[in-house]
């Protein structure tokens, strides 16, 4: 498949990464699972609370838009992925995701309905089984870079983003929550110190 190159960037920064041409979705006629190319490339934003990293897969007149955001430099994130896929699922309802070849894990979501359907999908992480107050076992590049892609299932079906390793892409969204901590006043590099001895909290400062 041929590559390109595409610049994304937060604030005044950009980063070149590798991303896939788009190519049309394709359909396994056994299992009607769907895989989507991405038709975008990766967008870092930076509000006062948070780093979001978006991109866009499938066809342009109907794509499914996938987000990345971070409250702080810790694994977890919040996933949202939006597109006419998920009409049908109800709030509350059951949907398993999975992240590479990594197990599926079954969630309850959060669902809106007006306009385009979305699911959004707190405090997950590419982490199998990620315990933030106990273990200090954070996601590597070597772990980010094995993910490929994010494959969400619900009510029989099965729809596959074909994100491409993970790791270059996660490291433009520390270099966010970099400037983010900066932002609020807080070293990085002192902060990671802290939080790597003591599990120090994440939490905006007040004021």
């Amino acid at each position: 498949m041929a590559r390109a190159s595409r610049k994304f960037g937060y604030g005044k920064a950009a980063i070149v990464l590798p991303f896939f041409l788009a190519q049309p979705a394709t359909v396994s006629a056994k299992t009607k699972e769907v895989t989507l190319e991405p038709i975008t490339m990766w967008y870092v934003y930076r509000t006062e609370s948070s780093c979001q990293m978006r991109r866009w897969f499938g066809e342009r007149d109907s794509p499914m838009f996938l987000q990345f955001e971070k409250f702080s430099p810790a694994p977890k994130f919040q996933l949202v992925a939006m597109g006419e896929d998920f009409r049908g699922l109800e709030q509350g309802g059951e949907l398993h995701i999975t992240y590479g070849s990594g197990q599926p894990r079954r969630i309850r979501v959060f669902f809106r309905v007006t306009g385009t359907p979305s699911v959004l999908i707190p405090g997950t992480s590419l982490l199998a089984d990620p315990d933030y107050t106990d273990n200090p076992t954070k996601v590597t590049p070597a772990m980010e870079a094995a993910v490929k892609s994010i494959t969400l299932s619900w009510l029989g079906k099965s729809l596959t983003l074909d994100t491409g390793p993970l790791d270059e892409a996660f490291n433009a969204l520390r270099s966010c929550t970099d400037k983010l901590l900066e932002q609020w006043g807080l070293d990085p590099e002192q902060h990671a110190t802290l939080r790597a001895s003591r599990f120090l909290p994440m939490i905006r400062p007040a004021g």
